[in-house]
């Protein structure tokens, strides 16, 4: 086979080879084109795979979306440092529980110093009621402010939110009250409506005049719940009573954090100023009575038998008061029976104010024309303001009367008052038949522990067998009238008598009585140390909670106020034993009786 022969055998060779360089080049283009088109088409289906799946993921969140958002959900966006992208991050809410002292809350609400009597003044329990659904609102209110303030928190950080949402998972109320209590007293009211308002309410009944377990009872409760793991984050308590103290403390070394809601007028110091028992500052109720006082309708604010208006009752007492021409005041029992004498329709005035207004004192308390002063136990002094007309002219406007209270006023008088004034008054004058010798004299509350009586007392013959010049001698001596027949002077005699043995005023009734329920459980006798300890955990007698303004303290604390010590109060005592006394040692102590 021939060779066949180019005239230029370079060129030839140099163009075949460029001929073939060239092709070699296009096929590498091809390849390389169709594997970048092989690439961007999987890049697009993983786009398509991803948007399928983020299509998917946001129809699944969008069917498990609640109907309404969750107020205690809140989502945080976070940024990512390695992505730029934000991420949204939703927060769990802190857990509330709130422990109140049912007790020292009624009294912090209702007494005379209490944040609401101040700002609306007596009677406002018939113009506005507490809404118990706001108060734990209020109280989460104030902690979450006082968290984002405080900035620990990361989440704090962002000014346009409000912090990590705070959610009350139960309120516990802690209280007790008598049987006998009226259904229609404030007392049982309050805590009817804290029931109504699904508070759990934990209702003690009182066997004896003081109030047993309650402090105990929450205090239990606080540190059982801070074991049990995700019961709670925050535990608040409602009281103002440093009884507390240990339980908070305890609780915050479980982990938990505490806070406290108390007023101003009934906080103790001591939970006021010492920052190692609470994490949080105490939560006032008296800055936020706009929220928690809603003003009754003009329906809502009447009670009871709408056949007895207010002010027919403010009438009644006010005329009986002023009859007596006492300046001090007259005794309630004397109000009381003579309430019990009138009627109204089938009922009498009395049980009237009993079922209306859950008492006599509770009504004069209210009325806002009637000064109360405590005297012995259960009794109290009744005087009327100066505003007493103004008040009552203003009533009268807004009374209208029914058929019942116009035919009651057409029979009423008060000058059988006057007729009667021994008889009506009996327990409002020094002593029973001196009402006309000294009309402005005041039946001295008992205040000094004994009364010392004559040692001739004892030895007075049989009052009976005296003649009536006798009698009227023995009355000359004793400063008593000498008018009237021998039976009124042998009473009149007795009375005087009687008016000066030895008596006891009601704190040491009060404080023994503490001390001999003790000694009964403790069969007998214990040490000073343990009665000591007991009255320390006790509280203070009504009557120094009424001096007090509502602000409540230890039995042992009123104990050593009055009488200096214990063991001295123990020795002048006769209810009592003291064996072991040295110093101020500790001693024993029995019951004598």
């Amino acid at each position: 086979m021939g060779r066949i022969q180019n005239s230029n055998p370079g060129n030839v060779i140099t163009n075949y080879g460029f001929r073939i360089f060239a092709a070699r080049s296009d096929a590498e283009y091809d390849a390389q084109k169709n594997d970048l088109d092989k690439k961007i088409r999987e890049m697009e289906e993983q786009q398509r795979k991803i948007a399928e799946m983020m299509e998917s993921l946001t129809s699944r969140e969008t069917r498990q979306q609640p109907l309404e958002p969750n107020p205690f959900q809140q989502k945080s966006r976070v940024k990512n440092s390695s992505s730029g992208m934000d991420f949204q991050v939703s927060s769990a809410p802190l857990k509330v529980m709130i422990f109140v002292d049912g007790t020292w809350l009624y009294y912090s609400l209702h007494e005379a110093q209490s944040p609401i009597h101040l700002r609306y003044g007596s009677g406002w329990q018939y113009k506005y009621k507490f809404d118990w659904n706001s108060l734990p609102r209020v109280i989460c209110k104030s902690l979450q402010e006082q968290d984002k303030n405080l900035g620990w928190s990361t989440m704090a950080q962002d000014t346009k939110r409000s912090g990590r949402p705070i959610e009350v998972v139960r309120v516990m109320v802690y209280t007790s009250y008598k049987t006998d209590t009226p259904k229609h007293s404030f007392r049982y009211q309050m805590f009817q409506e804290m029931m109504n308002a699904k508070y759990d309410v934990h209702m003690m009944e009182t066997v004896g005049r003081v109030e047993k377990c309650i402090d105990i009872q929450l205090a239990v409760d606080m540190l059982h719940y801070a074991t049990v793991p995700d019961a709670y984050d925050i535990a608040v308590l409602l009281s103002g009573d440093k009884d507390f103290m240990p339980a908070m403390i305890r609780t915050r070394q479980k982990g938990r954090r505490v806070g406290l809601a108390s007023t101003r007028t009934a906080c103790n110091r001591v939970l006021r100023e010492n920052s190692n028992i609470k994490d949080y500052d105490v939560v006032f109720l008296d800055d936020y009575l706009d929220e928690l006082l809603i003003p009754m309708k003009k329906d809502e604010a009447f009670l009871g038998n709408p056949s007895l208006s207010r002010f027919t009752l403010l009438k009644i007492i006010s005329d009986f008061v002023r009859a007596s021409r006492l300046e001090a005041g007259v005794n309630s029992r004397d109000i009381g029976r003579y309430m019990k004498s009138l009627t109204l329709g089938s009922r009498n005035l009395l049980d009237e104010v009993k079922e209306i207004y859950g008492g006599l004192y509770q009504f004069l308390v209210v009325s806002e024309i009637f000064k109360v002063e405590p005297w012995e136990r259960k009794e109290f002094l009744v005087s009327v303001e100066s505003n007493a007309d103004f008040v009552m002219q203003q009533e009268l406007k807004d009374t209208r009367f029914t058929r019942e209270e116009s035919q009651f006023f057409e029979d009423y008088s008060v000058d059988s008052l006057e007729e009667n004034r021994d008889d009506f008054y009996e327990y409002s004058f020094p002593a029973q038949g001196d009402s006309t010798s000294q009309p402005n004299s005041r039946p001295a509350p008992i205040r000094e522990s004994v009364v010392i009586s004559d040692p001739k007392e004892d030895n007075i013959e049989d009052l009976s067998s005296q003649t009536v010049a006798q009698l009227k001698e023995l009355c000359r001596e004793r400063g008593l009238p000498i008018s009237g027949r021998k039976a009124d002077l042998v009473k009149r005699i007795e009375a005087d008598k009687e008016s000066k043995k030895p008596q006891k005023r009601p704190t040491e009734e009060y404080l023994e009585a503490l001390i001999l329920e003790f000694l009964q459980a403790k069969g007998g006798q214990a040490s000073s140390r343990d009665v000591g300890r007991y009255l320390a955990t006790n509280k203070a007698s009504p009557g120094r909670l009424v001096e007090s303004g509502g602000v409540r303290t230890a039995a042992l604390t009123e104990l050593k106020e009055v009488h200096g010590s214990l063991q001295r109060f123990i020795i002048q005592s006769d209810a009592f034993i003291a064996k072991g006394i040295k110093g101020n040692a500790e001693f024993t102590v029995y019951s004598s009786k």
